[in-house]
């Protein structure tokens, strides 16, 4: 016999679990008063004047090249709502390594030293600038504008600061922390090392900076208004001249965001209610996973609260506007609903609000009133009105698929930096119900609240972790072997079950689910990239997925499509493991071996063996069962003749 072909097919029992009672609606809440909490963020100007003290060095870029600003505007091509505000630049070369020994150092007013630099990128309207250092304990960074006079209070930034991002090495591939936006051309940066500090190895770098060309301005002069299927405008509405819920527009937050390579964006936040007692002191805020999908770029978060004007078709802006530059923690960001949930670092600020959120009615959505609060083109603040219209899948240049639910505008619109705005369902008390994914002409895509409340909010909202028969996240995935069948169930709107897939060798799957309802697959590598998605390629409205697979752990999330639900059979079969040159049972002088193991410390499987001479001959095939961790040793004899002894028939 010249080969065999082996299929390990694991027979799982599954354990139904009930669904935890957990919060399923927040009202809204006003904050009244500053929080009562100890900071968590200091804010300071810088130590010196430097109106009156030399700086230690200066950097100045070559002024930029009409390609390096092409990225800027908003990504209506792409069909999502970010609007690109920034591009990266790199310094110079004599200036792109540690630059403390170009530096010249002063003394500081507590008898520790100062070191500080500025950096220059010529027309840029405001300016970024990320940073990797090695600090000593105690040592500090602050930012300053040059040119002297009245100072801005920004972030002082600690040792570590730079560990948390990986920007404590002064290399390409590592992190970087980003300097507050600062107005202007040039923005400074302040070392201070304390006087009882170790100096020995001391680093500090500008990996690259953010230049920024548009500043937030009160015209709309750069925004062209959306055109409808039917040939209307739909043009934007300030929020002054709306009958906008107090408390739904003073939770809304306009974004800026930095990623790890340089690039700028707007963006749009809901600060939301939870069942936490700090919700004032660290609230937790809702955006689009494509306006902040990492821990780093949570990290650059610039909140600008109350921006807005005072009166309609006025340019007063709201004396109370203020801007945190504290950053934000990462808590989730959920791919299929388009959301991601963060902690900022800075309290809410007074007479700001904490919107209330609804975990189901997302799913029930159909002619209902809706309205959206957003910061287009990271302008003053708009409002959008309309209604609900379907729930659905859609996906835009670039994105996996998402599930929605659209909303038509009767009056206002969005515009690039609207991306990640919360959409709220419109009664007597207003609640979250989506956040902007995308959109054209007068009507807008949101992915679900119920959706992602089912996936990761319910833990981080509410308190508790919804139960199901499968986990909805990777951590908690079931493991289905090839060759072997699962049952599962979608039990509830947003519900979503995930499965693990250990591949040992190379091979092409089929991955497919059986039911009477419409389902819907999504396959994803370890790390996360979306390796393919399907909805109707299967049987009677089910999903099937072919790809072939090299070795690896793959993860398959399956849901219904839209709102469906109802029980469903996973299956996942592969062209099998092929051992070739196995040594035929003729061979007078020799004998092939095998050694099968079932590596499940829990489950059974069955093995089916064929094999294929070089005639083209089939032997077997023969089977046996293996227990858990349970080892069987074969030879060519047992295959092609099978051995009861074995277990082999």
């Amino acid at each position: 016999m010249a080969r065999s072909m082996v299929r390990l097919a694991a027979v799982t029992t599954l354990a139904v679990l009930t669904v935890q009672a957990v919060a399923q609606r927040m009202s809204s809440v006003r904050i009244d008063s500053p929080s009562a909490a100890p900071p968590s963020v200091r804010y300071e100007s810088a130590l010196l004047d430097y109106g009156v003290e030399p700086v230690g060095l200066h950097i100045e870029l070559p002024t930029p090249e009409a390609w390096e600003a092409a990225a800027i505007g908003d990504e209506s091509g792409r069909f999502t709502k970010r609007q690109i505000i920034g591009f990266p630049r790199t310094l110079p070369a004599a200036f792109q390594g540690d630059l403390t020994p170009n530096a010249a150092w002063a003394q500081a007013p507590d008898g520790g030293s100062v070191m500080s630099f500025t950096v220059r990128s010529p027309s840029a309207h405001q300016l970024r600038v990320g940073l990797q250092a090695v600090l000593p304990e105690g040592a500090t960074v602050r930012f300053f504008v040059p040119g002297g006079g009245p100072q801005t209070a920004y972030p002082v930034r600690s040792r570590s600061d730079f560990e948390a991002l990986n920007a404590n090495r002064l290399r390409d591939w590592a992190g970087l922390l980003w300097s507050p936006i600062g107005a202007g051309d040039s923005l400074g940066v302040e070392v201070h090392v304390p006087a009882s500090a170790d100096t020995a190895g001391l680093q500090v770098r500008a990996g690259r900076i953010s230049h920024i060309e548009n500043v937030k301005d009160d015209a709309p002069a750069g925004l062209i208004p959306k055109t409808s299927h039917d040939g209307e405008e739909c043009p934007l509405v300030d929020i002054a001249c709306a009958t906008a819920p107090s408390c739904s527009r003073d939770a809304v937050v306009q974004l800026a965001i930095t990623d790890g390579g340089g690039v700028s964006w707007d963006c749009t936040g809901t600060v939301v209610g939870t069942s936490r007692d700090d919700d004032q002191a660290a609230p937790y805020m809702l955006t689009a996973a494509h306006c902040v999908s990492d821990a780093a770029q949570a990290a650059s978060i610039e909140a600008l609260w109350f921006y807005e004007n005072t009166t309609c078709d006025g340019t007063d802006l709201s004396p109370d506007r203020v801007s945190l530059r504290g950053g934000a923690n990462l808590l989730v960001a959920d791919t299929p609903s388009d959301m991601t949930l963060v902690e900022l670092r800075d309290p809410a600020p007074a007479g700001s609000c904490l919107a209330g959120w609804d975990a189901d009615a997302a799913s029930a959505l159909d002619g209902d009133d809706v309205f959206g609060i957003h910061h287009p083109n990271g302008g003053v603040k708009k409002w959008s009105w309309g209604y609900s219209n379907r729930v659905g899948i859609r996906s835009a240049v670039g994105s996996d698929p998402v599930e929605i639910v659209e909303a038509i505008w009767d009056e206002g619109s969005t515009q690039g930096g609207s991306s990640g705005s919360a959409l709220w369902l419109d009664d007597a008390d207003p609640v979250v119900v989506g956040t902007l994914f995308a959109g054209a002409a007068c009507d807008d895509f949101y992915g679900r609240f119920d959706v992602f409340y089912r996936n990761f909010g319910a833990v981080h909202l509410s308190g508790q972790a919804i139960r199901d028969d499968h986990a909805a996240d990777f951590a908690g995935a079931t493991p289905v072997a090839v060759g072997s069948s699962v049952a599962g169930s979608i039990e509830s709107i947003g519900d979503a079950d995930v499965f693990r897939i250990e591949l040992t060798t190379g091979q092409q799957l089929t991955i497919e689910a059986a039911s009477a309802f419409d389902t819907y697959g999504r396959l994803f590598a370890e790390d996360g990239t979306l390796v393919a998605h399907n909805d109707d390629d299967g049987d009677v409205w089910n999903f099937r997925i072919t790809a072939t697979l090299s070795p690896g752990t793959y993860y398959l999330r399956v849901n219904g499509y839209a709102t469906a639900l109802g029980e469903y059979t996973l299956s996942v079969t592969g062209t099998g493991i092929v051992v070739p040159l196995f040594l035929a049972a003729g061979d007078a002088g020799r004998q092939g071996f095998m050694r099968l193991f079932n590596a499940s410390d829990t489950q059974s499987g069955e093995v089916s063996i064929t094999g294929h001479d070089d005639a083209g001959m089939e032997y077997g095939p023969v089977t046996a069962t293996l227990g858990p961790m349970e080892t069987l040793a074969v030879n060519s004899d047992d295959l092609e003749s099978g051995n009861s002894g074995k277990g082999l028939t």
